[in-house]
């Protein structure tokens, strides 16, 4: 933390030093910044914070430079196109939502990149055109930001039956929307797009934001070089436990009218404060994380919470609470291994290191656990390679035992790659 505020120090000594601003007027924006975006539901880390007002000062500064001149001149900088990482229930929808309304005062339209993506070679490109023609519309002035926002936008290019022609309008429509300046969206065909749009102009406050697993977001970033250009990166953290802890009990206290059956249940939790957070762990291990997913999950708990004590007209005692905790672990696990029988034909074969973390012994079963793990041997990845050669060489061996030779290429068309699986 202490290295953090000194990076920002700097960072804002060298703002300071730019625009001739004092370092007190750049904290003040900034805590004004939180104020607005932050309360009992939501709340946001300053280093994340300030990932994204170093990403949008300019902007900001230029707004701000455009209502000192006389006739409300239009604000010439660039609006970023922004890119939000972060595990599940990490509140990347909900901030990007914040900023935009909250802070640059825009008009927010939220999409899922699923959603968008429809059955027919330009039908996509139609839809994009359309949503940013209703939001600049409902703006009614260039000085006023409008953010398309796709949710899951790795969604839009995972399609293996996709061609090419149809992940290339894709791609093509969302460079076009991401470049600086002035630029017309156009579409090839619009069918299936009830507003017979083919065209629409965008000016330097318009943006498109996405969101979704870094993994997964990096991949789709990378079908093209220049749209990975284009976006500016922000990293939300996953959520410390005593996070989810703070967030469990906001809910829980705004929740509910009864203040008695609040308080009692607000007791409970004190006294069960280690259950609790012994089940938000064992929802952030990697096994679990994506089905809990970690504000959301703690969320989820003080709602059920509340409706059984609504059900029963009273608090809960710490039976019931465990009964709770226990069926939204079931719940959990029932959705994990869905997953993981769905995927399993077309999961590679992999040697993990950490046997705790990658196999689950509830899915497999207690007792056959023990013996499925003994037949395993464990080694570190480092040393796969090794292994890998020391198993092609032996190979080698056998194949010129058998009577083979190597062609004059060195191999012939029987040999056994190092590279090979």
């Amino acid at each position: 933390r202490d290295r953090l505020e000194e990076q920002q120090r700097l960072s804002y000594e060298k703002t300071e030093h730019r625009e001739g601003r004092n370092s007190h007027e750049i904290y003040g924006d900034l805590w004004e910044y939180a104020e607005a975006i932050n309360d009992e539901h939501f709340s946001i880390e300053r280093d994340v914070l300030f990932q994204i007002m170093r990403e949008l000062a300019p902007w900001l500064h230029g707004r701000e430079q455009a209502e000192k001149q006389e006739g409300a001149a239009a604000n010439k900088a660039n609006l970023p196109n922004l890119v939000f990482f972060g595990e599940p229930g990490t509140g990347k929808s909900e901030l990007a939502k914040r900023i935009a309304k909250k802070i640059l005062k825009a008009k927010f339209s939220k999409v899922t990149g699923g959603a968008l993506k429809a059955p027919y070679e330009g039908q996509t490109s139609g839809e994009i055109i359309k949503r940013f023609y209703t939001l600049q519309k409902e703006a009614g002035s260039e000085n006023v930001p409008v953010v398309l926002f796709i949710d899951e936008a790795y969604d839009l290019f995972n399609n293996r039956t996709d061609s090419a022609d149809f992940n290339g309008e894709i791609i093509t429509m969302l460079l076009t929307a991401m470049e600086p300046g002035k630029r017309t969206l156009s579409a090839t065909t619009v069918a299936g797009n009830s507003s017979g749009l083919v065209s629409v102009t965008l000016n330097e406050n318009a943006a498109v934001w996405m969101a979704g697993y870094e993994k997964d977001m990096r991949k789709a970033l990378s079908s093209n070089s220049g749209m990975y250009r284009r976006v500016e990166s922000i990293t939300l953290p996953t959520p410390a436990q005593s996070s989810l802890w703070n967030t469990f009990l906001q809910t829980l206290k705004s929740g509910l009218s009864d203040e008695a059956i609040q308080e009692g249940n607000r007791k409970l939790c004190e006294e069960c404060e280690g259950m609790i957070n012994e089940y938000f762990h064992w929802g952030r291990s990697k096994t679990y994380t994506e089905f809990f997913a970690n504000y959301a999950g703690a969320i989820k708990l003080a709602q059920e919470m509340e409706k059984s004590s609504l059900l029963n007209r009273r608090p809960l005692t710490a039976g019931e609470l465990t009964v709770l905790i226990e069926q939204q672990k079931k719940e959990i696990r029932a959705q994990y291994k869905q997953v993981v029988e769905e995927n399993f034909g077309r999961l590679p074969f992999m040697v993990y290191t950490d046997v705790s973390e990658t196999i689950d012994k509830d899915y497999i079963g207690a007792e056959g656990a023990t013996e499925k793990l003994k037949q395993v041997k464990i080694f570190p990845s480092s040393r796969m390679s090794i292994i890998r050669g020391r198993i092609c060489a032996a190979l080698r061996r056998q194949w010129a035992s058998a009577g083979n030779s190597y062609g004059s290429s060195g191999r012939s068309a029987g040999t056994f790659s190092s590279t090979a699986p």
